[in-house]
């Protein structure tokens, strides 16, 4: 009886080790729809733009679980976007496409709906006004 509690009390050890060495669920896996980006500096909204320009806005983006991304826009589904690489850590998201690697600030709300994602400058950047663009989980 004794050895047959020490076998189960090892047992029990070696999943708890196991269960708190994993990793953390990935938060940013699923589709999530831009809702609204605002200029850093002027707090002026950035995107929806009332204007028809035709510019092309990429407003959806699904993360997936093998660190990847696919970015879509909604005005121009037909455009077809090859799958691309993300990563992350306590405070930056990194997406990788065939220009490079941008940086953003990110957070994400503590139900895990809203991702808001600040620009960070990175070697090579085009200048332009930095934005904090807010996404809402869509799935």
């Amino acid at each position: 009886m004794k050895k047959l509690f020490l076998f189960f009390s090892m047992l029990l050890a070696i999943g708890l080790s196991i269960a708190c060495s994993s990793d953390e669920e990935n938060p940013f896996v699923g589709e999530w729809q831009l809702v609204e980006a605002r200029y850093v500096d002027s707090g002026e909204i950035a995107y929806p733009s009332g204007e028809e320009d035709g510019t092309i806005r990429i407003d959806h983006v699904k993360f997936q679980p093998n660190f990847e991304y696919i970015m879509y826009s909604s005005n121009r589904p037909e455009l077809d976007f090859p799958p691309m690489t993300y990563s992350y850590d306590n405070d930056f998201l990194t997406l990788t496409d065939h220009l490079g690697d941008s940086r953003y600030k990110y957070e994400i709300s503590e139900n895990g709906n809203v991702l808001r994602l600040t620009d960070r400058k990175t070697p090579g950047d085009l200048p332009r006004p930095k934005t904090i663009s807010t996404y809402k989980r869509i799935k």
